[in-house]
């Protein structure tokens, strides 16, 4: 995909979380404990806000100042922020975002902060330096294609907890797929240690059935593998683009797929990648 199809993407998904929202705020994400609609919808806004401030901001990287003026920045431009996003743990947004905890004004904050983060990146060419969680992509481009995918999600949670989840579409489900194990599975967290200790050799081979591509995983006790060849691979999931990305972001399960080999590996896919 290429930066105009991101931005078109990205507009197209926040608005269709938007359409699921004003469904209703209270339905749970089951993705997500303890989060609602209305918890995505916070969140969103947080995260819109965040990449505005590396856009606007670059090439300066993040550290403990510029992590204080975001803080500042988003309970300057939705005042109560600050309380809901933290609420039972500091910092933490699974912890937060609690709906009895809603400030007003959540719909125009996000709105606001997406149009202008659209904007933003819209006037940026992909190869401009952009600072990113990701150390080896640190571009404008890591941008669009981030916020475009983690709204992709996010609008299915949405929908989903309103029972209208629509499938998400061939081509920008590969391309997630391809963010996810390029990208995403490889981003950094506390746990990376205690996780990669218990890499044991696992092979999953993806297999998508509406479109010609495959993925092949091996959690080698030295670190992950990735090739887009076929290969040996202790499970083969096949399935539709769609639900292999959903799969793996852990919002189905594995009877969305057919499945070939160790059955039992299915269980292990959360605790090897932590991404959910």
């Amino acid at each position: 995909m290429n930066k105009q199809q991101y931005l078109v993407a990205f507009d197209q998904k926040w608005q269709q979380l938007l359409e699921a929202a004003r469904l209703g705020l209270e339905p749970p994400i089951a993705a997500c404990p303890g989060w609602t609609v209305g918890s995505l919808v916070g969140h969103m806004g947080s995260v819109f806000t965040f990449w505005n401030k590396w856009v606007r901001d670059r090439p300066r990287a993040a550290d403990k100042a510029a992590a204080a003026e975001l803080r500042a920045e988003r309970e300057r431009l939705l005042p109560g922020m600050s309380a809901w996003r933290d609420v039972g743990d500091a910092g933490d947004d699974r912890a937060g975002f609690r709906l009895e905890a809603m400030p007003p004004g959540v719909f125009d904050f996000a709105g606001r902060m997406q149009a202008e983060l659209a904007g933003r990146l819209a006037a940026l060419d992909p190869s401009e330096p952009v600072w990113t969680f990701f150390e080896p992509d640190q571009t404008a481009g890591f941008v669009q294609r981030r916020i475009t995918h983690e709204t992709t999600i996010h609008c299915w949670d949405a929908q989903a907890a309103h029972g209208v989840a629509q499938p998400i579409e061939t081509e920008l489900a590969r391309d997630g797929i391809d963010e996810y194990v390029d990208t995403v599975i490889h981003v950094t967290d506390p746990d990376e240690e205690f996780r990669r200790a218990g890499f044991r050799g696992e092979r999953y081979l993806f297999r998508g059935g509406d479109a010609p591509a495959q993925w092949l995983l091996g959690f080698a006790s030295d670190g992950l593998r990735v090739s887009r060849e076929h290969g040996p691979a202790d499970l083969e999931l096949n399935g539709p683009v769609s639900d292999l990305l959903l799969f793996m972001y852990g919002r189905v399960g594995a009877d969305k797929l057919q499945l070939t080999g160790d059955a039992a590996l299915v269980g292990r896919w959360p605790e090897l990648t932590g991404t959910f």
